[in-house]
């Protein structure tokens, strides 16, 4: 996912800044999972996972995935690889991580669902070329646009703590916008289809690492509805 603008979409935050730094973190744990759920893991992401610093943000974000990333490397990387294609490619029962095969009205590849999606993301200057080919309406790609949307609240939180007082007027128009699109987002996409998706998951699987993974994408969507609701209505 690329953006089509003059000027990118930052990820900078200021740390006096509590609105900047809950963003951040939102943005992060959005990151997290669209990286999680692109594909098979490689051994540069389980060194990644279960390293000092993720590790102790998945266990401080409630998820009891530890003993997924004990033992050689490579047996690890294959362990939950194997697990990531059982669950979300198949052959056999499996859960297809595209909104249009999960809308009970379209039940394909390249419905609707992914046409609204397309042009929702397009609308606000990011196209799909670039990071990895897919289509559009695959989960990893919802989640890493609301990982960009939060970062660039972010930025523009630090913006308004540390920037000159001349900008503020704008500053504040481009955040309204920016979480006015995070709320839409959420309202007409994510929360129409990815409850229903984690259940699958629970449902489908014993493999915990995308147990947890799952739980936390439900409570992360849950609790990002109610509170950009909340800043609608404000």
């Amino acid at each position: 996912m690329t953006d089509r603008r003059s000027t990118s979409l930052p990820s900078g935050s200021g740390p006096e800044d509590q609105e900047s730094v809950r963003a951040l973190s939102r943005s992060h744990c959005y990151g997290l999972l669209a990286l999680v759920l692109r594909g098979p893991p490689t051994e540069q992401i389980v060194e990644q996972l279960r390293s000092p610093p993720l590790a102790e943000v998945l266990g401080e974000l409630g998820c009891d995935v530890a003993g997924n990333f004990a033992g050689e490397l490579g047996a690890v990387t294959q362990r939950l690889a194997e697990d990531y294609t059982r669950l979300f490619v198949g052959p056999g029962p499996h859960v297809s991580p595209y909104a249009s095969v999960n809308d009970d009205r379209e039940g394909q590849l390249w419905g609707e669902s992914t046409a609204r999606v397309k042009r929702f993301i397009e609308q606000t200057g990011l196209s799909f070329e670039g990071d990895w080919d897919s289509i559009p309406d695959h989960i990893a790609i919802e989640l890493e646009f609301m990982q960009r949307l939060t970062a660039h609240e972010a930025d523009l939180c630090a913006q308004r703590t540390g920037g000159p007082k001349s900008n503020q007027q704008e500053i504040d128009r481009q955040l309204h916008r920016c979480r006015q699109i995070q709320h839409q987002f959420l309202h007409e996409h994510l929360s129409r289809w990815v409850p229903q998706f984690c259940d699958h998951i629970l449902k489908l699987t014993n493999a915990s690492f995308y147990r947890e993974m799952a739980k936390l994408i439900q409570a992360l969507i849950a609790c990002d509805l109610q509170q950009t609701a909340a800043q609608e209505a404000s």
